[in-house]
């Protein structure tokens, strides 16, 4: 079966200095023939999450978490339609707080 694979960075990662590009490399260096795509949707700050975790001060608004979550979604389904022989697999290091 073809392949597909999206990489998410963690909350704590500016996208272009995080793993991804590395694993890009990796995976196309071994297969080729495997789609590699990363999504990117910002970061916070280390001591902003842990100030928002640990206080609870700071709450995001529920529909902006919804939306956060909803972007990925749309871009997950906009794969899939584009390539739907393929089989798709999501390596994450984590999607932070979001629920």
């Amino acid at each position: 079966m073809k392949q597909i694979v999206i990489t998410i960075h963690g909350i704590h990662t500016a996208a272009l200095k995080s793993w991804q590009p590395r694993m890009w490399t990796y995976i196309k260096e071994r297969d080729p023939s495997i789609k590699v795509f990363t999504y990117k949707y910002g970061y916070l700050l280390a001591p902003v999450s842990w100030y928002i975790i640990f206080t609870g001060a700071l709450k995001f608004p529920l529909f902006y978490w919804k939306l956060v979550v909803g972007n990925f979604a749309a871009y997950i389904e906009k794969i899939q339609k584009k390539f739907p022989e393929y089989e798709i697999s999501i390596l994450a290091h984590s999607f932070g707080t979001w629920p």
